[in-house]
């Protein structure tokens, strides 16, 4: 695999074109990293994952992409299913904790593993994000599961509201945390 500086090279290479998409991938790898390291995760994986979660976010879809399941994957999620693949045929990245937090940073899934909620609840709530509430900031540093299911709670009601489609990976992910009183 290649080493974390070349990770962190790559995608500023890619994302510098798009300086409010570079630095809202900085102010994701730092919240990530500090939510890391309060949850105890493997902090080279969450800032692998956090560099290249975006990296396919403005890229021109080609004839030759795998297609989606529509219910799964709405088009806007589409650019996180393609941020894995470049990091895997372009890196040669294949652990699946980095791959799996790319790929679901957008939708979560049923079943998230600490990365990959690190890295949802980071792209979520970064603190360049406006409109939400710093007690989401705050209280992710404690009760990260608690704020998965905000905000999956809360991307349902503003998707919903907007007539924009919901993925079902999110649907499902927040049942299961309804169903467990919204604590993972």
């Amino acid at each position: 695999m290649v080493s974390l500086e070349q990770i962190r090279q790559r995608a500023v290479s890619i994302l510098e074109a798009d300086p409010k998409r570079l630095r809202h991938t900085q102010s994701v790898v730092a919240f990530a990293l500090s939510l890391g390291a309060a949850h105890h995760a493997d902090l080279d994986k969450v800032e692998a994952a956090c560099w290249l979660h975006d990296v396919a976010k403005n890229r021109v879809p080609s004839p030759d992409d795998e297609t989606f399941d529509a219910d799964a994957w709405p088009e806007a999620t589409h650019h996180a299913r393609h941020a894995a693949i470049f990091a895997r045929t372009e890196l040669g990245i294949t652990d699946p904790d980095i791959l799996d937090a790319i790929t679901y940073h957008t939708t979560g899934r049923p079943g998230m593993s600490l990365i990959e909620k690190i890295v949802f609840v980071a792209d979520h709530i970064e603190p360049h994000r406006k409109g939400v509430p710093e007690k989401f900031r705050m209280l992710a540093h404690e009760q990260l599961d608690v704020v998965v299911w905000l905000i999956l709670k809360r991307n349902i009601a503003y998707l919903e509201a907007h007539k924009r489609p919901v993925s079902r990976l999110t649907r499902e992910a927040y049942d299961e945390y309804e169903y467990m009183g919204g604590n993972g």
